[in-house]
């Protein structure tokens, strides 16, 4: 096999082992860690592939700090109102179309 290609496969298994280093550093459940040391020790795309699955992002918190259906609600009693003035708008467009 040509030398290039072994450079690449030992680059990426060194990535691999650096990746497996810091997971099972983490706290996690075991078949978790092995599926993903799995993946990981893959050459070449294993790196890539542990990255795609793990989630290392930091938690966004929950935006959604209103109470359930608190949007619904709201639209539910503004709609009638929204639909009244709209009929309005209408009925003085088509009685005096040049007003905008």
């Amino acid at each position: 096999m040509n030398t290039t290609l072994w450079t690449v496969i030992g680059i990426s298994e060194l990535m691999s082992a650096f990746l497996l280093c810091k997971l099972w550093a983490k706290k996690g459940r075991l078949l978790v860690k092995v599926l993903l040391s799995i993946i990981a020790l893959i050459p070449i795309v294993g790196p890539i592939l542990y990255l795609f699955v793990t989630d290392q992002s930091e938690p966004q918190g929950d935006r959604n700090t209103r109470p359930r259906g608190d949007y619904t609600h709201v639209w539910i009693s503004v709609r009638p109102i929204w639909r009244k003035s709209s009929k309005q708008d209408k009925e003085q467009e088509s009685i005096d179309p040049d007003r905008k």
